[in-house]
């Protein structure tokens, strides 16, 4: 019993740390440029149905048959159903809702991948596949969490074949986006965690360029921090029990200080209005 219940507030507390770094993540305004970028992850896609004048997105594609008179100048391009074609995250997120295409996971993120990123994360080079590897891959799931929602209120009482399909493909994608939520949160919490931070912390004025070239953004922005905290002990341990030397403006106002007392102490003559003599009187403060 003590085992279960410790195994039950293990998965808890991963639970809890998954929820917290995905809401860190994603709290990101409508004009963060690095959420714009993340959005630039290019997705695997198909359609449910034929797309008139889409088949540009495809480079196997055929023409809709036509016929008449004029027929050759006005010939709609067509992408046949479920064609293969990839699109940037953010431009089909419309399609996803309104259920116009199947979407699956980024070859960088699927199971291969990830097992090759938890075998050893330090050495793995992220920046290779994104720039932005972490909030691509959750914006991905931000994205397949919609479609489920929106899949349990249109698609639930459906027994078509294609309905069938769309509901296996989505069923597919939630248990990667599980697993791709997990192999995120140990990859950055993890040996590549603490690897950055013993280089941030132990490599002041030395060239470390060839680590940081495999950091993501957010990792990159996270030795910088730390480089710049180490290197401001660093000079506080080298000046730091050395004489403080006065600053220019403050021996300028020092000195206009020492001037306004002397003005002070000068005597100052007064005449006297009954009988014109002159008198000399201290100034007081």
């Amino acid at each position: 019993q003590q085992t279960t219940s410790k195994q039950t507030n293990n998965k808890q507390t991963t639970t809890y740390h998954t929820h917290t770094y995905t809401h860190t993540m994603t709290s990101s305004s409508y004009y963060d440029i690095d959420s714009i970028l993340a959005e630039e992850e290019l997705v695997p896609c198909s359609n449910l149905f034929d797309f008139s004048r889409l088949a540009h997105l495809s480079p196997d594609h055929t023409t809709s048959p036509t016929s008449g008179a004029g027929a050759a100048d006005s010939k709609a391009l067509y992408l046949p159903e479920h064609s293969s074609f990839k699109m940037p995250l953010w431009s089909i997120e419309q399609w996803t809702q309104l259920g116009f295409v199947n979407i699956g996971i980024p070859k960088h993120f699927r199971q291969t991948a990830r097992e090759r990123l938890l075998a050893d994360p330090s050495q793995a080079d992220l920046r290779r596949y994104n720039e932005r590897f972490y909030a691509s891959g959750l914006k991905w799931m931000d994205l397949v969490s919609s479609m489920s929602s929106s899949d349990d209120t249109s698609t639930k009482s459906t027994t078509s074949t294609s309905s069938r399909h769309q509901r296996r493909q989505q069923e597919i994608n939630d248990n990667e986006a599980k697993a791709l939520r997990t192999t995120l949160l140990q990859t950055y919490t993890g040996d590549r965690l603490r690897r950055t931070l013993d280089y941030a912390m132990s490599s002041v004025g030395d060239d470390v360029s060839f680590y940081t070239r495999t950091l993501t953004e957010m990792e990159r922005r996270l030795f910088q921090r730390g480089s710049s905290g180490a290197t401001a002990f660093s000079k506080w341990k080298t000046f730091g029990n050395r004489r403080i030397e006065i600053g220019i403006f403050a021996q300028r106002a020092a000195a206009m200080e020492s001037q306004h007392q002397q003005l002070q102490q000068q005597p100052q003559r007064i005449v006297t209005p009954d009988n014109g003599t002159v008198q000399k009187r201290q100034r007081t403060r």
